[in-house]
């Protein structure tokens, strides 16, 4: 109704219930926030696009039902004005993902029998295309070049989204893929990065942003009790993995904005106990989280203009919506990814970078260091940020005599965090000094002690 601040559509079961930014109904005829039956099966969506006269239209799909719905939100709102279009065959699968490409704005959902079908605004002339022999699972906009077109997977994945993590050096732009494969892997076109991540079940969609403001997006997802942010080349970031204390799950997707604008990305989740957190990439709990609800948290968390202040909406396994409004000052600038998806247009991608600052040491010694340290288990890992070009890095591992213990070839990637694992299965108990040493480019040492307990 453009007042500035957000109005909240959530879909329950097959129905969708609409309220207004401060928890009221939107159809004051319906005091629990009831709006229309059989509309909703996935999150609702967006267009302000003008269709049959009326101007911004909820967008839904439900079993063979694609719908539109439009609303006057004002004093007096009942019942909207609706159009439907009805699948012939098969039943849709996924969320309506919105493009906008040149001034010309689509609409795109997947089925359950390998096809995607196509709405072109404001005609709602349709079109269906057989892309799979299996049921789609997800879209995202995919921007190449000049224009922006629909990209999806079937159920050979589990999740994906698109977005710009690798530097691109040809004119031509070419998304970067992130893939959850059914068995729980991590890839980065087509490469698993997450191999030493130890994942077991990964429980949500990645989601793709610079959380450190390096310059380069990092991954952010949730997997057994924890939540993961890695880079480009699956290193954990620093702070992460963080689980929440006493919990067996992180059940929600991830929402990434800076709630309290002190400058540190936070990350929105909840907890299958019902704990809702604000978690900095400084290794922080945001002040006055978690939230608490009344049961296990299914949703991705969505933040939201409410008042002029962040808020922060979860649907609960106890059957409730619960919105909090926040002390700090809404910017939607600081918002990266606000909701399942990303966004009210679905476009599940991020294609925003900066460049990463190269100045100071190459071989920086605040960022040469290692962990777990002590290291009580049978590995720890050695962990520094390279901050030049160098062909080779030698890592050099000797016990407080100076005897050689074993040496390990390190990785040579520019402008992020490196790790090398050191195996300590049969290594005694001690200090041990690792040097790393730089060669073909930057021609730096750093060292560091390392305790092994056994």
């Amino acid at each position: 109704n453009s007042n500035q601040f957000d109005e909240i559509f959530v879909n329950v079961k097959d129905s969708l219930f609409g309220f207004r930014d401060n928890g009221n109904s939107i159809r004051v005829d319906m005091p629990n926030g009831y709006l229309y039956d059989s509309s909703a099966g996935f999150i609702p969506g967006f267009t302000g696009s003008t269709i049959s006269g009326n101007t911004n239209y909820i967008v839904c799909a439900k079993n063979d039902l694609f719908t539109l719905l439009h609303f006057d939100i004002d004093s007096v709102t009942t019942a909207p004005f609706f159009l439907r279009y009805e699948l012939q065959s098969g039943s849709f699968s996924t969320p309506v993902l919105l493009i906008n490409n040149l001034g010309t704005e689509t609409m795109h959902a997947g089925t359950g029998n390998g096809r995607i079908v196509n709405f072109t605004v404001p005609a709602l002339n349709v079109t269906i295309d057989t892309v799979s022999a299996l049921p789609i699972r997800q879209l995202a906009s995919r921007f190449e070049s000049t224009s922006t077109t629909r990209a999806y997977i079937d159920n050979s994945h589990k999740y994906f989204a698109l977005g710009n993590l690798v530097k691109k050096t040809t004119f031509d732009f070419i998304p970067d893929t992130v893939l959850v494969t059914n068995d729980n892997k991590i890839l980065l076109n087509g490469k698993i990065i997450s191999a030493d991540l130890g994942l077991n079940t990964v429980y949500s969609s990645p989601v793709l942003v610079d959380l450190n403001k390096d310059g380069n997006q990092d991954i952010i997802f949730t997997a057994d009790n924890k939540v993961f942010a890695i880079n480009r080349y699956g290193v954990l970031l620093d702070h992460f993995p963080f689980s929440a204390p006493n919990v067996n799950r992180i059940s929600s997707g991830c929402s990434i904005a800076d709630i309290n604008s002190d400058g540190t990305n936070d990350v929105v989740f909840g907890t299958v106990d019902g704990r809702v957190y604000a978690y900095g990439n400084d290794g922080r709990v945001l002040d006055g989280f978690p939230l608490i609800t009344g049961g296990g948290i299914r949703s991705t968390p969505a933040i939201i203009n409410t008042g002029g202040y962040f808020g922060i909406l979860v649907y609960s396994m106890d059957g409730y919506l619960y919105g909090y409004k926040t002390p700090w000052t809404y910017d939607s600038a600081k918002v990266i990814w606000a909701n399942y998806l990303r966004d009210k247009f679905h476009s599940n991608s991020n294609f925003s970078s900066t460049a990463p600052s190269v100045s100071g040491s190459c071989l920086p010694s605040d960022k040469v260091y290692n962990w777990p340290n002590p290291a009580y288990g049978k590995s720890t890992n050695i962990r520094y940020f390279l901050n030049g070009d160098v062909s080779g890095i030698s890592i050099k591992i000797m016990d407080l005599s100076g005897e050689l213990v074993t040496t390990l070839a390190g990785t040579t990637n520019k402008g992020f965090d490196n790790e090398v694992p050191w195996d300590i299965s049969n290594v005694q108990s001690g200090i041990y000094i690792a040097v790393l040493e730089l060669s073909g480019g930057c021609s730096e040492t750093a060292s560091i002690k390392i305790a092994v307990v056994k």
